[in-house]
């Protein structure tokens, strides 16, 4: 039981580490092209990986 649960917690962190990779590296392309179209676009693209870390921060609330 003790070693499901570690393996459990142990899977959460990565689905995290990796959600904050992919978020990263989208907020870093967005900065980029919006330095060529505009603003809006980047402000549009903070606000969606905010939304996203919330969400996985309910997540790991809900599951621990």
């Amino acid at each position: 039981m003790l070693i499901q649960n570690f393996f459990h917690i142990d899977l959460l962190y990565f689905i995290a580490i990796f959600i904050y990779l992919i978020s990263g590296i989208l907020l870093l392309m967005f900065l980029e092209l919006s330095f060529k179209h505009g603003v809006m676009q980047c402000i549009l693209m903070m606000s969606i990986s905010l939304t996203s870390l919330f969400s996985l921060m309910l997540f790991s609330f809900i599951v621990t």
